[in-house]
């Protein structure tokens, strides 16, 4: 094999190896929920930042991608739809971490009951811990959030 073959092959392996990369999925991104304590009283700090999905477009994909991380790199975990309420525990960019149940139709006063922010809330746990569940979360594109807690 001639050295510019070889050159030719080096070069097409690795750009092999880069497309292989780059079509994998990011790793997940957690998230991280923080606790406050006022007055004695312990609460998830973003209990009140609730949102709901608005604005897609039954033309368009009609659904909000759920991803494991704050970007489109990230997998995709789920999809939601218009109406679908979400609760907003922290952001980056354009991208907001989300808890939200299993099911569109838990009343909004159960959920905190039911996703485990009460529990998380008065446990003694750190001031910022990583959201495991038992609901499901997720990071989302905030153009389509609309804060109902305004």
């Amino acid at each position: 094999m001639s050295r510019a073959s070889v050159h030719r092959l080096a070069a097409v392996l690795l750009f092999a190896a880069s497309s292989v990369a780059q079509a994998q999925p990011a790793a997940e991104a957690p998230l991280v929920l923080k606790r406050r304590v006022l007055d004695g009283v312990a609460y998830v700090e973003s209990w009140a930042s609730l949102h709901e999905v608005r604005g897609l477009k039954a033309t368009g994909d009609g659904f909000l991608a759920v991803r494991a991380g704050p970007a489109t790199t990230f997998a995709e975990r789920d999809r939601l739809a218009n109406g679908r309420t979400v609760f907003v525990f922290e952001t980056k960019g354009q991208w907001a971490g989300i808890v939200y149940p299993p099911s569109a139709d838990h009343e909004i006063e159960a959920v905190a009951r039911h996703c485990g922010f009460d529990e998380i809330a008065a446990r003694a746990m750190p001031l910022r811990m990583t959201y495991g569940g038992p609901c499901s979360w997720g990071w989302v594109h905030r153009r389509w959030l609309v804060n109902l807690s305004d």
